[in-house]
């Protein structure tokens, strides 16, 4: 998932929970002003939603003795994913291109990483794959104009 936010100033790739909870939630930027954080994958079908389901539960999680308070109250997802993004905002992007998932060049990458993706390792060194579930809870979408 790609996880944008204001003071990143961009995007920034995260791939796994562990390093979502490195980067976001471990020590949690935390501006005066509330911070909008945007989800997305290609299409915003699978792994934007999931992760951004998973910031929501370890941020309510970390933060249920000063319950309602969170540190990332407003989660987003992209709707239709940065497929349908890029042609319509193509100055907000960088670089200015937009590379299928699934193009024949990367297909190496993208099999490595959903094999990362699928995998966990757990506090004793076990490595086992995840369950994913197939129904997708509905979650706030940002639609642009």
């Amino acid at each position: 998932a790609v996880v944008s936010t204001q003071s990143t100033g961009g995007a920034v790739n995260v791939v796994t929970r562990e390093d979502m909870t490195r980067i976001y939630l471990d020590n949690p930027d935390i501006p005066s002003k509330r911070q909008v954080v945007i989800f997305h994958c290609e299409f915003s079908s699978k792994r934007g939603p999931r992760m951004c389901r998973f910031v929501r539960k370890e941020d309510r999680d970390r933060n249920s003795y000063r319950y309602p308070s969170l540190y990332y109250p407003e989660l987003y997802i992209l709707h239709g994913g940065y497929k349908e993004f890029y042609p319509l905002y193509p100055d907000l992007c960088k670089p200015q291109n937009y590379v299928l998932m699934a193009d024949p060049n990367f297909a190496e990458q993208l099999n490595h990483w959903q094999k990362i993706c699928k995998t966990h390792t757990d506090s004793n060194g076990t490595t086992t794959v995840r369950g994913f579930k197939s129904r997708v809870r509905s979650q706030r979408q940002l639609n642009l104009p």
